[in-house]
């Protein structure tokens, strides 16, 4: 790294939680992600440079399909024994998701409240719009609408247009949330929006799981082409990634369509 040759310890610490970060979202395949984080803790120095790297590590480890739920919630609560507030608070957006990707939204929904609390406690708006957007989709799980609702509104009324993944979450749980309204023409309006933010997305992660809760919006207002058509291209995206559990959701949501 041209920080650590430098000797910029700063930059390079900054550098260590991006790289891991586009590891984990990015349409990189998980095992040259993996190696990516794994050479990012091999080179750590510092607490914090250590923290990262096994944020990072443990998040890509799940994506593969192991249990590395345990380091990723280390790594978070190392975050808070460092004294950095909104670096917890965002870590929940990771944290959550890691969650999320095992089936347990309600412990999803625990971690993603305590980091919104702490975000809000600190006056910050921009990771705090991406975890009211991931909280409303845990809540959405748990089939708790009214809750969901709320979640994705707080989160709409702070979310910045530039912050196109936020706002991809947005609109996907938006559709989702009409179609079990049974308000079809609203859930195909959303599902339209959320089709173009995941056309501004460039991580493979993010656009698989949005094109997921697209093709449930349409299957749920009866439009079993079009839910298909987006639970390919999730798909395709999780296979690209080597998304070891959203394949199986894909995989399981194709197999239902196809008897529909």
């Amino acid at each position: 790294m041209h920080a650590r040759r430098a000797g910029d310890i700063r930059l390079e610490t900054e550098a260590v939680g991006w790289l891991g970060s586009i590891a984990f979202f990015g349409p990189t395949p998980v095992p040259e992600a993996l190696a990516t984080c794994r050479d990012l803790a091999a080179a750590a120095s510092t607490p914090l440079q250590r923290t990262h790297a096994l944020l990072w590590t443990s998040a890509v480890e799940v994506l593969s399909g192991q249990d590395s739920r345990a380091g990723v919630a280390r790594a978070h609560a190392a975050y808070a024994d460092l004294g950095l507030t909104v670096q917890d608070g965002s870590a929940s957006i990771v944290h959550g998701l890691v969650e999320l990707l095992f089936d347990d939204p309600a412990a999803a929904e625990a971690i993603l409240r305590e980091g919104e609390a702490e975000l809000q406690g600190a006056g910050e708006t921009g990771y705090r719009s991406t975890v009211l957007a991931i909280l409303a989709e845990a809540l959405y799980e748990q089939g708790r609408y009214d809750e969901a609702e709320e979640a994705i509104a707080a989160s709409e009324r702070i979310t910045v247009p530039e912050d196109v993944f936020t706002v991809c979450l947005v609109t996907t749980v938006r559709a989702v949330l009409a179609a079990q309204a049974g308000s079809p023409e609203d859930a195909e309006r959303h599902a339209r929006d959320a089709m173009t933010a995941v056309g501004r997305l460039d991580g493979s992660l993010g656009r698989g799981r949005a094109l997921l809760l697209i093709g449930k919006a349409l299957r749920r207002v009866g439009r079993p082409g079009a839910a298909r058509e987006a639970a390919s291209r999730a798909l395709a995206e999780f296979e690209h990634k080597g998304v070891a559990a959203e394949i199986r959701r894909a995989d399981a949501m194709l197999a239902e369509l196809a008897t529909a």
